[in-house]
């Protein structure tokens, strides 16, 4: 990560705080010009989206942030809580079921390299 995406990153966390919404969603644009494949990155600006009930967006970000991460467990999460929102039920249990699923191998994963 280069020094412009970390100082735009923290411009953009600290306009998110003063609930400047647009300001940081501008950031988070500029970001992803850099960056385009951190996930992370369109996680934060699908959460930014969600702060501005543009569901649309933020799903597009967080279905993004999947894309370049399956096993991203908040992405998975915030999906679920976006769709459920929207009252799309069945895409929100879907998605919630996914971060269940990689949740319960993880925890199998971590059993086996550590025992009980």
């Amino acid at each position: 990560m280069n020094n412009n995406v970390e100082n735009l990153i923290q411009q953009a966390a600290i306009k998110r705080e003063q609930e400047d919404y647009q300001a940081a969603l501008n950031d988070y644009n500029q970001i992803i010009q850099l960056e385009s494949d951190n996930e992370s990155h369109y996680f934060h600006r699908g959460q930014i989206w969600m702060l501005i009930e543009d569901f649309p967006q933020a799903i597009k970000d967080f279905q993004q942030a999947i894309k370049l991460n399956p096993t991203g467990l908040s992405a998975y999460n915030f999906l679920g809580l976006t769709l459920e929102l929207l009252e799309k039920t069945e895409e929100a249990i879907k998605a919630y079921t996914q971060a269940i699923e990689i949740k319960t191998v993880r925890a199998a994963d971590k059993q086996i390299l550590y025992g009980n």
